[in-house]
């Protein structure tokens, strides 16, 4: 979802905003994140939510709210193909949200 979301988001849009579709994009996750935790399988689960770390472009999403997510996700069945560029943007967001990147790192690797 994300990484079609970082497609929408840079391509050019001549009727929407680059917020309004991020904003809606952002509306769509939350959404689907309640939705399979009102009864999906949890394999089906790992698929779905597992592509918030497939490739969303560099500042397609603020960093604190993509944290959030996988720090949300982790837990209830997420999965995520990219290990590495996940670790190495964790690294990162160490320097200015400690707490939150630790914590990201700690259930990545726990899995």
């Amino acid at each position: 979802m994300l990484s079609l979301g970082s497609g929408l988001i840079s391509s050019d849009r001549p009727n929407r905003s680059a917020q309004e579709i991020k904003e809606r994009l952002m509306k769509l996750w939350a959404w689907r994140i309640e939705e399979n935790r009102a009864g999906c399988e949890p394999r089906e689960l790992a698929e779905e939510l597992g592509l918030l770390g497939g490739g969303s472009s560099p500042g397609a999403f603020d960093d604190e709210w993509a944290i959030d997510q996988l720090i949300e996700i982790l837990p209830i069945g997420g999965k995520l193909d990219a290990h590495h560029d996940v670790m190495e943007k964790l690294a990162v967001l160490s320097q200015r949200m400690a707490l939150k990147a630790v914590t990201a790192a700690r259930l990545l690797v726990g899995r």
